[in-house]
């Protein structure tokens, strides 16, 4: 289908879902929200292509790592106003998820990673998955808030504010150390940029898991759908309490975030 035809049925089959959602009754949570400011978009955009085209350089790391970013950057471009290049974005990112999955295609995977990541959209196909089967393990995805040391990402320099954070080098572990006291105001001003998007990246995972649902199909996919939700709106939160530099609403969105990890562990494993 064109790109021009698509974003023409855009309206009407938006219009069709609403119907059928409202005559089912069926309240599941979207999974998808506007967001991400611009500015929050082409930051976040900019640092996955650079790990993508890093990933798929390195012949040692695994494609579950390329996979799972690849899938963040979708769901980075799912989660800011819609524009032709955001839409790009989308199905490249989308396309790079589904090959570097195929044990087959990996090494076309790493070839179109490299070339998403020097500014070449290369949108050859789309990916015709749906996005549960597309996302595929979560915990593939949630492993990039590990501890560095455990195969996460890690944290910017400007959030290893104390020695034991540092140590740990980890979103998770950032999040407890939040949650658990409040940040000096100098803390606070000196983190507020990179916490920002740090809280974005966490609600932008979290709506892939909304999207996802359990893998177990006899799971309680209504109790996964809310605690999906608030580790979405929570990551929100804490973006915007430390866009304001509000100490407070920091410790208070990181104890959300930090319970609902807990519980989210504690039902599903």
């Amino acid at each position: 289908m064109s790109r021009i035809l698509r974003f023409a049925l855009v309206p009407a089959c938006l219009l069709a879902i609403v119907s059928m959602i409202g005559q089912a009754g069926d309240k599941k949570p979207a999974a998808w929200k506007t967001f991400l400011p611009e500015s929050a978009y082409a930051e976040l955009s900019k640092r996955s292509l650079e790990r993508v085209g890093k990933l798929a350089k390195n012949d040692k790391a695994p494609l579950t790592e390329l996979r799972a970013e690849a899938l963040i950057l979708a769901g980075t471009a799912m989660s800011t106003k819609q524009t032709e290049k955001v839409e790009w974005m989308l199905d490249d990112a989308k396309v790079l998820a589904e090959e570097a999955g195929t044990k087959s295609a990996a090494e076309a995977a790493r070839q179109f990673a490299v070339a998403m990541a020097n500014g070449k959209p290369l949108m050859h196909k789309m990916s015709q998955k749906k996005w549960p089967e597309l996302i595929g393990e979560i915990k593939d995805v949630m492993m990039v808030f590990a501890n560095k040391a455990k195969g996460g990402e890690g944290i910017p320099a400007e959030l290893q504010y104390s020695a034991k954070v540092k140590s740990q080098n980890g979103t998770e572990a950032l999040i407890n150390a939040l949650a658990a006291k409040k940040l000096t105001d100098a803390n606070v001003a000196k983190m507020a940029k990179e916490l920002e998007l740090v809280g974005y990246r966490v609600a932008v995972v979290g709506s892939l898991t909304l999207e996802r649902g359990p893998a177990d199909k006899g799971a309680d996919r209504k109790a996964w759908d809310e605690q999906a939700v608030i580790m979405r709106d929570s990551a929100i939160e804490l973006a915007a309490a430390a866009h304001k530099k509000d100490g407070p609403a920091i410790v208070e969105a990181c104890k959300r975030l930090e319970n609902r990890c807990v519980d989210c562990h504690s039902n599903f494993k």
